[in-house]
């Protein structure tokens, strides 16, 4: 099946949006820490979003990409789950840890499904092919 070239540019749109509010957020968490909450707010709609987004994606059009990003994403989630479950006893440890897990390593999924959204689209638009709609397999 076939994905509109409109979806993709609401897709690309709304992740552009939370990824400037997010930086701005941390901008403003820098100056006062406990604004920190808006940065993790937006962290949690950008996941929500884009699992939602590769999901329906992924289903109208069978992009692997997609469907690795799906996959990997509930690979995290049991890993993280473990992960944080082994560091409950360590104190300093499990600080250090759970950053990581529920900060650092969200911040990297969501720069690879930016990317893939972004190299979707661009190839969309740069292609000869003058079609409001294109199928995603072709771009894998």
């Amino acid at each position: 099946m076939k994905v509109s070239k409109n979806i993709l540019e609401v897709d690309h749109a709304l992740q552009s949006l939370i990824i400037g509010l997010g930086v701005t957020s941390v901008l403003i968490a820098i100056i006062n820490h406990e604004m920190l909450i808006f940065y993790l707010l937006l962290q949690l709609a950008m996941g929500f979003w884009q699992v939602f987004s590769a999901f329906i994606i992924a289903i109208i059009s069978g992009n692997q990409k997609r469907l690795q990003y799906l996959v990997a994403v509930a690979a995290y989630f049991l890993n993280a789950g473990l992960i944080s479950y082994i560091f409950k006893d360590y104190v300093f440890e499990y600080e250090i840890a759970m950053a990581i897990i529920w900060i650092v390593v969200p911040v990297i999924y969501a720069i690879w499904y930016y990317k893939i959204t972004k190299n979707d689209l661009k190839a969309l638009n740069d292609s000869e092919i003058n079609e409001d709609i294109f199928n995603s397999r072709e771009f894998v």
